[in-house]
């Protein structure tokens, strides 16, 4: 028996895209309208054409609008029906369909469209610095980008920021951000069949206009949202580690900086940070905490080492993210070291596994290298394990296979740590 199956969800955003587009259009007409009013009288023969041109743009307003409308519509009645039948097959009115592990609230995680090798394969953070098309010019806007560098001024201290500097930032997050990438992995997975639940946490769409995942609108919102700050608050967590580790980070790319403030090497003969080097940037860091607190503030504000983070940073940033958006179940644990088959049991049970590794290999199905020279510092979300024990990820939107029994230059192991993340 053939099997028949659509992903109502999938189709539902286009509705919301053809009612967006009317609004637009609406807006548009607007300011043809505005423009006839100001144009003076030399070229007074030019309003007849502009008084048609507003209101043909009126009319395919209200048709596309419509058609929104009609879409919305046919998904519901398709999505109640369908939900219908697949409860009475199953003997439950739930409409659960028994692939992938249930959540409490009967949100299956894990994922088809994140990770169904149809399309991109995960968030893919070199889409950032392809960022660029915005186009100005009198009261004209458009490009295909433009929406996301207006997305990005709504962040308070990003309002003035001109699209020179937002290339620039994107370009960085490129080069930085696979963390904040591999959590936007985690979140949808926790979301997905839920998109109205995204949009009323999150404040936006969980599909973008093209009707896929809005992964590099979630990973910037979380970078931008948090960027800079270590919340030290009683229900915040590891931001004094993450501070200090932030701290500390900023000092090994700036020895000679750290020398001159406190008199002493940052490194001693084997290469690694001092005890009292470090003791150093401690202290450091429960003065900026101290200063933070005699303000009323419940973070601290240290941005000299913006790109890239490291895992305690990002558990201290995502948590209060999503708990400033109501979302308070967010949990993770330590995995490093743990058994395949432990990683396999957790993603089956719909949790994220996020690997940190570092001087290590990236291989397709058929087991050729990637990359030439080791790969350096990078987050990814494990979606699988091989029979053979080695890791399924998701890097770059694309399906790798990482192999945790490889060694670095030095001997130890490529993995540096295993998160498993998870939002009940």
């Amino acid at each position: 028996m053939s099997v028949f199956s659509i992903k109502p969800d999938s189709v539902r955003p286009y509705g919301n895209v053809l009612i967006g587009s009317g609004e637009k259009l609406r807006q548009y007409s607007g300011e043809i309208t505005t423009i006839m009013g100001e144009l003076d009288g030399s070229l007074e023969e030019v309003k007849p054409s502009l008084e048609v041109l507003a209101n043909q743009t009126m009319e395919e307003s209200n048709a596309l609008s419509k058609l929104g409308d009609a879409l919305t519509q046919i998904v519901t009645a398709y999505t109640s029906a369908e939900s219908n039948i697949t409860g009475n097959m199953n003997g439950s009115g739930k409409g659960g369909s028994g692939n992938g592990p249930i959540d409490d609230d009967e949100a299956k995680d894990g994922s088809s469209e994140l990770y169904d090798g149809d399309g991109q394969y995960g968030g893919d953070q070199m889409n950032f610095e392809k960022h660029d098309d915005v186009h100005h010019f009198l009261w004209f806007d458009w490009g295909k980008d433009l929406a996301l560098y207006e997305f990005i001024r709504q962040h308070p201290g990003y309002e003035n920021m001109t699209d020179d500097e937002i290339k620039a930032m994107l370009e960085s997050f490129t080069d930085g951000g696979c963390g904040w990438v591999a959590e936007t992995n985690m979140i949808f997975a926790e979301f997905e069949g839920r998109p109205e639940d995204f949009e009323k946490t999150f404040g936006f769409p969980m599909y973008d206009e093209n009707g896929d995942l809005n992964y590099d609108k979630l990973a910037i919102d979380m970078y931008l949202s948090t960027q800079g700050k270590f919340y030290i608050g009683d229900d915040d967590i590891k931001g004094d580690s993450a501070l200090n580790n932030s701290i500390g980070s900023y000092y090994k790319k700036h020895p000679d900086e750290f020398k001159q403030r406190y008199g002493i090497d940052l490194k001693g003969a084997d290469g690694k940070v001092t005890d009292e080097a470090w003791d150093k940037i401690c202290e450091e860091g429960d003065a900026l905490k101290e200063d933070a607190k005699s303000k009323g503030l419940d973070y601290v504000e240290y941005d000299k080492d913006p790109t890239g983070t490291n895992y305690a940073e990002r558990e201290n940033r995502v948590k209060h993210y999503l708990a400033e958006r109501g979302v308070d179940s967010y949990t993770t644990r330590d995995a490093t070291g743990a058994s395949a088959s432990d990683i396999q049991t957790a993603i089956d049970n719909g949790e994220t596994p996020i690997i940190s590794a570092a001087e290590f290999n990236l291989y397709d199905e058929q087991g050729n290298k990637i990359n030439q020279d080791p790969i350096g510092d990078h987050a990814m979300v494990i979606t699988g394990v091989t029979a053979d024990g080695k890791y399924i990820v998701s890097s770059w939107g694309e399906r790798y296979i990482l192999d945790p029994n490889e060694v670095r230059a030095d001997g130890s192991s490529v993995v540096k740590n295993i998160k498993i993340d998870d939002i009940y």
